[in-house]
């Protein structure tokens, strides 16, 4: 890639009584046609991409029996319980470059047409190549924008496809996608009534949690709860017979998810949730691997 083109700092408001015309090219808006229940997407091969899903969990595990002991002790000041404050704890200072940011002119046009998400995509995509000669355009959406991208990508092939254009879906919106998923798992499972009676939170709020309505509480709400259900999970293991140790553990469990199906919905639970936080922390990390493995 070349290095672009370095554009001098814009002075807001600007000096002078000048008035400034957008182009045409920005300002206008074409007319596009999209039937959306007409179209085709085309066949594509995809590289396997290489496993780092069992190293995630692993790291979350180590999360967990960092936290249990902190549960029946006093905490102080360094310790971190927290699951963002122990990845955090344990990440090697990275030194990245800070990004540039611009804002683009608003456009009066109602964002979620076909005609705007194209005419959006060619002026990020001419920005980009103007800035970063070669650079490959990403582009964020929300759920109902993403879904016409992505029909755009797929009717125009040659200039918006897959291969020029990336087009992902907001992380923020995919985890509360996730966290509405399992709140309908756990719907009727008793939790919110759990959460209430240990003083976590108001019937209301518990039962928010189950809609991702306030997405910081409810992924709080989660993280306690895996630490509960791994807490208790370790103390029904060390209440059986036999030795204690990591395999043992695993075959108890196959053993117990065999005997109770209480046992194995709430296990299914907890591994639900700690998928959710690795894809959480991938997209937090921009680990693009590891975010692309918690989705398949």
């Amino acid at each position: 890639m070349e290095a672009g083109v370095n554009r001098p700092p814009i002075t807001i408001p600007p000096s002078g009584n000048a008035k400034h015309s957008l182009p045409d090219s920005y300002a206008f808006v074409p007319a596009v046609a999209l039937k959306t229940t007409a179209v085709a997407v085309p066949e594509c091969s995809v590289s396997e991409v290489t496993s780092c899903l069992d190293e995630a969990i692993t790291q979350e595990r180590r999360w967990i029996e960092d936290a249990l002991p902190h549960l029946e002790t006093k905490l102080t000041c360094g310790d971190a319980i927290a699951w963002a404050a122990y990845h955090a704890s344990i990440q090697p200072p990275v030194e990245d470059p800070p990004a540039l940011h611009a804002l683009l002119p608003l456009f009066y046009e109602k964002s979620a047409t076909p005609a705007m998400i194209k005419h959006g995509m060619d002026v990020l995509r001419q920005a980009v190549e103007f800035l970063n000669p070669g650079q490959i355009p990403v582009t964020t959406f929300d759920q109902p924008r993403f879904v016409l991208a992505k029909c755009i990508q797929w009717k125009w092939p040659g200039t918006h496809d897959e291969k020029v254009h990336v087009v992902m879906l907001g992380g923020l919106h995919t985890e509360m996608a996730f966290w509405n998923t399992l709140g309908d798992v756990l719907d009727g499972s008793g939790w919110t009534t759990a959460l209430t009676e240990a003083g976590v939170a108001s019937p209301g709020t518990a039962n928010s949690y189950l809609k991702a309505a306030h997405l910081t509480r409810t992924r709080h709400a989660y993280q306690t709860t895996l630490l509960t259900l791994h807490n208790l999970q370790k103390e029904a293991f060390l209440l059986s017979e036999g030795s204690k140790d990591y395999v043992c553990f695993n075959a108890w469990k196959n053993d117990m998810q065999k005997k109770s199906p209480t046992f194995m919905y709430w296990d299914l639970v907890m591994k639900y949730e700690t998928l959710i936080l690795i894809f959480i922390r991938a997209h937090r990390k921009k680990n693009f691997p590891l975010y692309v493995q918690v989705l398949d």
